[in-house]
């Protein structure tokens, strides 16, 4: 009986390991235009994101930046059925630095497991940034999952207006979950003080 009770102890322990070793490492990532991503999740091409925004302090910055959350289900029968599209944009261009910079490099986001899916076929990927056809100048440079935890790392930061270089914001980028939205937080990693910012993000 306690060899039995051992055994099955060290099943589930290496179940744990195998689940926690699927949400670990680099995440593909899509380069798109915003009506590629709308047919991924309806085939009229057309959707109708739920928008939400947020504004963000940074410490040494004067004025506020912001965090904007999309939020959009596949249609049934299609491709994405059953999944839900997040997005997130960063925008700093309301901001100026009042002596060193303070710029947002980083997004992490509590997500869980997310969808692959053919956001520029015929590869899949399990990230997409819509580079064309809609706001923003950054795009991403990684996209790591550890846990449920992924860390989008900007491909270069996402600064205030230093003088006379305008601030800067990033494109549109997420990712497609089987979990619905609730509301959560993202850590915003900066190059002196971080903040955090209220979005949605899937349940898990």
């Amino acid at each position: 009986m306690r060899i039995l009770r051992n055994t099955l102890g060290m099943a589930v322990f290496l179940l744990a390991l195998m689940a926690q070793g699927a949400l670990a490492g680099s995440l593909t990532i899509a380069n798109v235009n915003a009506q590629r991503i709308a047919c991924v999740f309806n085939p009229s091409c057309q959707v109708s994101p739920n928008e939400s925004a947020v504004y963000i302090k940074l410490f040494g910055d004067a004025g506020m930046g912001r965090v904007q959350t999309r939020i959009f289900a596949g249609v049934p029968s299609f491709q994405a059925a059953g999944v839900t599209a997040y997005l997130y944009r960063v925008d700093m261009t309301p901001t100026m630095a009042l002596g060193m910079a303070n710029c947002i490099e980083r997004l992490v986001i509590d997500a869980g497991p997310v969808a692959s899916l053919p956001y520029n076929p015929p590869g899949t990927a399990e990230v997409f940034v819509i580079s064309t056809g809609g706001p923003g100048k950054i795009g991403l440079k990684s996209a790591t999952q550890n846990g449920g935890r992924i860390t989008f790392t900007f491909a270069k930061p996402v600064c205030p207006t230093i003088g006379a270089q305008p601030g800067t914001d990033s494109f549109f980028f997420g990712f497609a979950s089987r979990n619905p939205p609730v509301p959560a937080k993202a850590q915003l990693i900066a190059t002196m003080e971080g903040t955090a910012a209220d979005i949605r993000a899937p349940k898990h």
